[in-house]
């Protein structure tokens, strides 16, 4: 009678699991592409259409789509969701794509991230999640992926950023956090004890940080990169999927400053020129008409 009882509770169980995770499959347009190709490089991926997870829904269990006639899951380098409904990063993703070296999951209303989520992605150098309605960045949610080289929360709504978050990321080379509403608190309380940011290319344009606060400070000694932290312009903005502004690489500005600079010297040279021609017909003029007179 007990053993009953206890089959009966097991089988209760595990329809319960069953029923608070279940699985979700995603469809996929496998082709050879780059979302954008002076940031990635083109590579064979599964862009996913009509993907949708929630936190009950969100075990990648199968994978649908016709791939090249040479492929196979395992050449897949790339993951690529855009403006799908995304609510939590899929889990299991290295069931079936165990070889991607990017995640891009763009414009998709990922609200979510939590530990376990990139598990099996030994490979996965990208990490770009830009235009979602992210608000915090756990601890121990990169922990054991020393592979990313890039992180990308471009113009969500982090406003948390826990202490250590990229400790573990000893390749991490750039992180993008610009246009969110995380502060010099938070910033500081990333960066405070982290070593490996010694190599990397921090950006936090649009952030309402203050270009001399204690973060400045304190991290310059360890930011040995280009800290790229605006002064003008720093100011918390809304944010929606919808946003258009880019922000400039300091490369960028120094080429369209000199730009600038050499279409003025122009301008002044052919303003000086035409200037002279007038004077010179003027004078012409007038000497031609005292000489009539005479």
């Amino acid at each position: 009678m007990n053993f009953a009882k206890l089959v009966t509770i097991a089988v209760i169980l595990s329809s319960l699991t069953v029923n608070l995770v279940n699985a979700v499959q995603v469809h996929c347009e496998f082709s050879s592409f780059s979302p954008m190709s002076w940031y990635i490089s083109p590579r064979y991926s599964c862009k996913a259409v009509n993907f949708e997870t929630t936190f009950k829904d969100r075990i990648l269990n199968n994978v649908m789509g016709l791939h090249d006639s040479d492929k196979t899951d395992t050449d897949i380098k790339m993951l690529f969701m855009h403006k799908e409904n995304c609510h939590y990063i899929p889990r299991n993703i290295s069931g079936f794509f165990g070889n991607i070296d990017v995640l891009y999951i763009k414009d998709s209303n990922l609200q979510h991230l939590m530990t376990g989520d990139l598990d099996g992605l030994k490979s996965l150098s990208i990490f770009d999640v830009s235009y979602n309605p992210i608000d915090h960045v756990g601890e121990d949610f990169f922990k054991g992926h020393s592979s990313i080289r890039i992180i990308s929360f471009y113009a969500c709504h982090i406003k948390q950023i826990d202490f250590g978050a990229f400790d573990s990321l000893t390749n991490l080379q750039e992180v993008s956090l610009q246009y969110n509403y995380c502060h010099d608190g938070v910033l500081k309380r990333a960066l405070n004890g982290t070593t490996v940011f010694t190599a990397i290319y921090l950006t936090c344009q649009g952030n309402g940080l203050k270009l001399k606060s204690k973060v400045e400070e304190e991290c310059l000694d360890t930011l040995r990169k280009s800290i790229d932290l605006l002064d003008d312009d720093n100011i918390i903005e809304e944010h929606s999927s919808d946003i258009k502004r880019e922000s400039m690489s300091p490369s960028f500005k120094f080429i369209l400053f000199t730009f600038t600079l050499l279409s003025l010297i122009v301008f002044t040279g052919l303003c000086l020129i035409l200037f002279r021609a007038h004077k010179f017909v003027s004078t012409r003029t007038f000497f031609t008409m005292i000489n009539e007179i005479n």
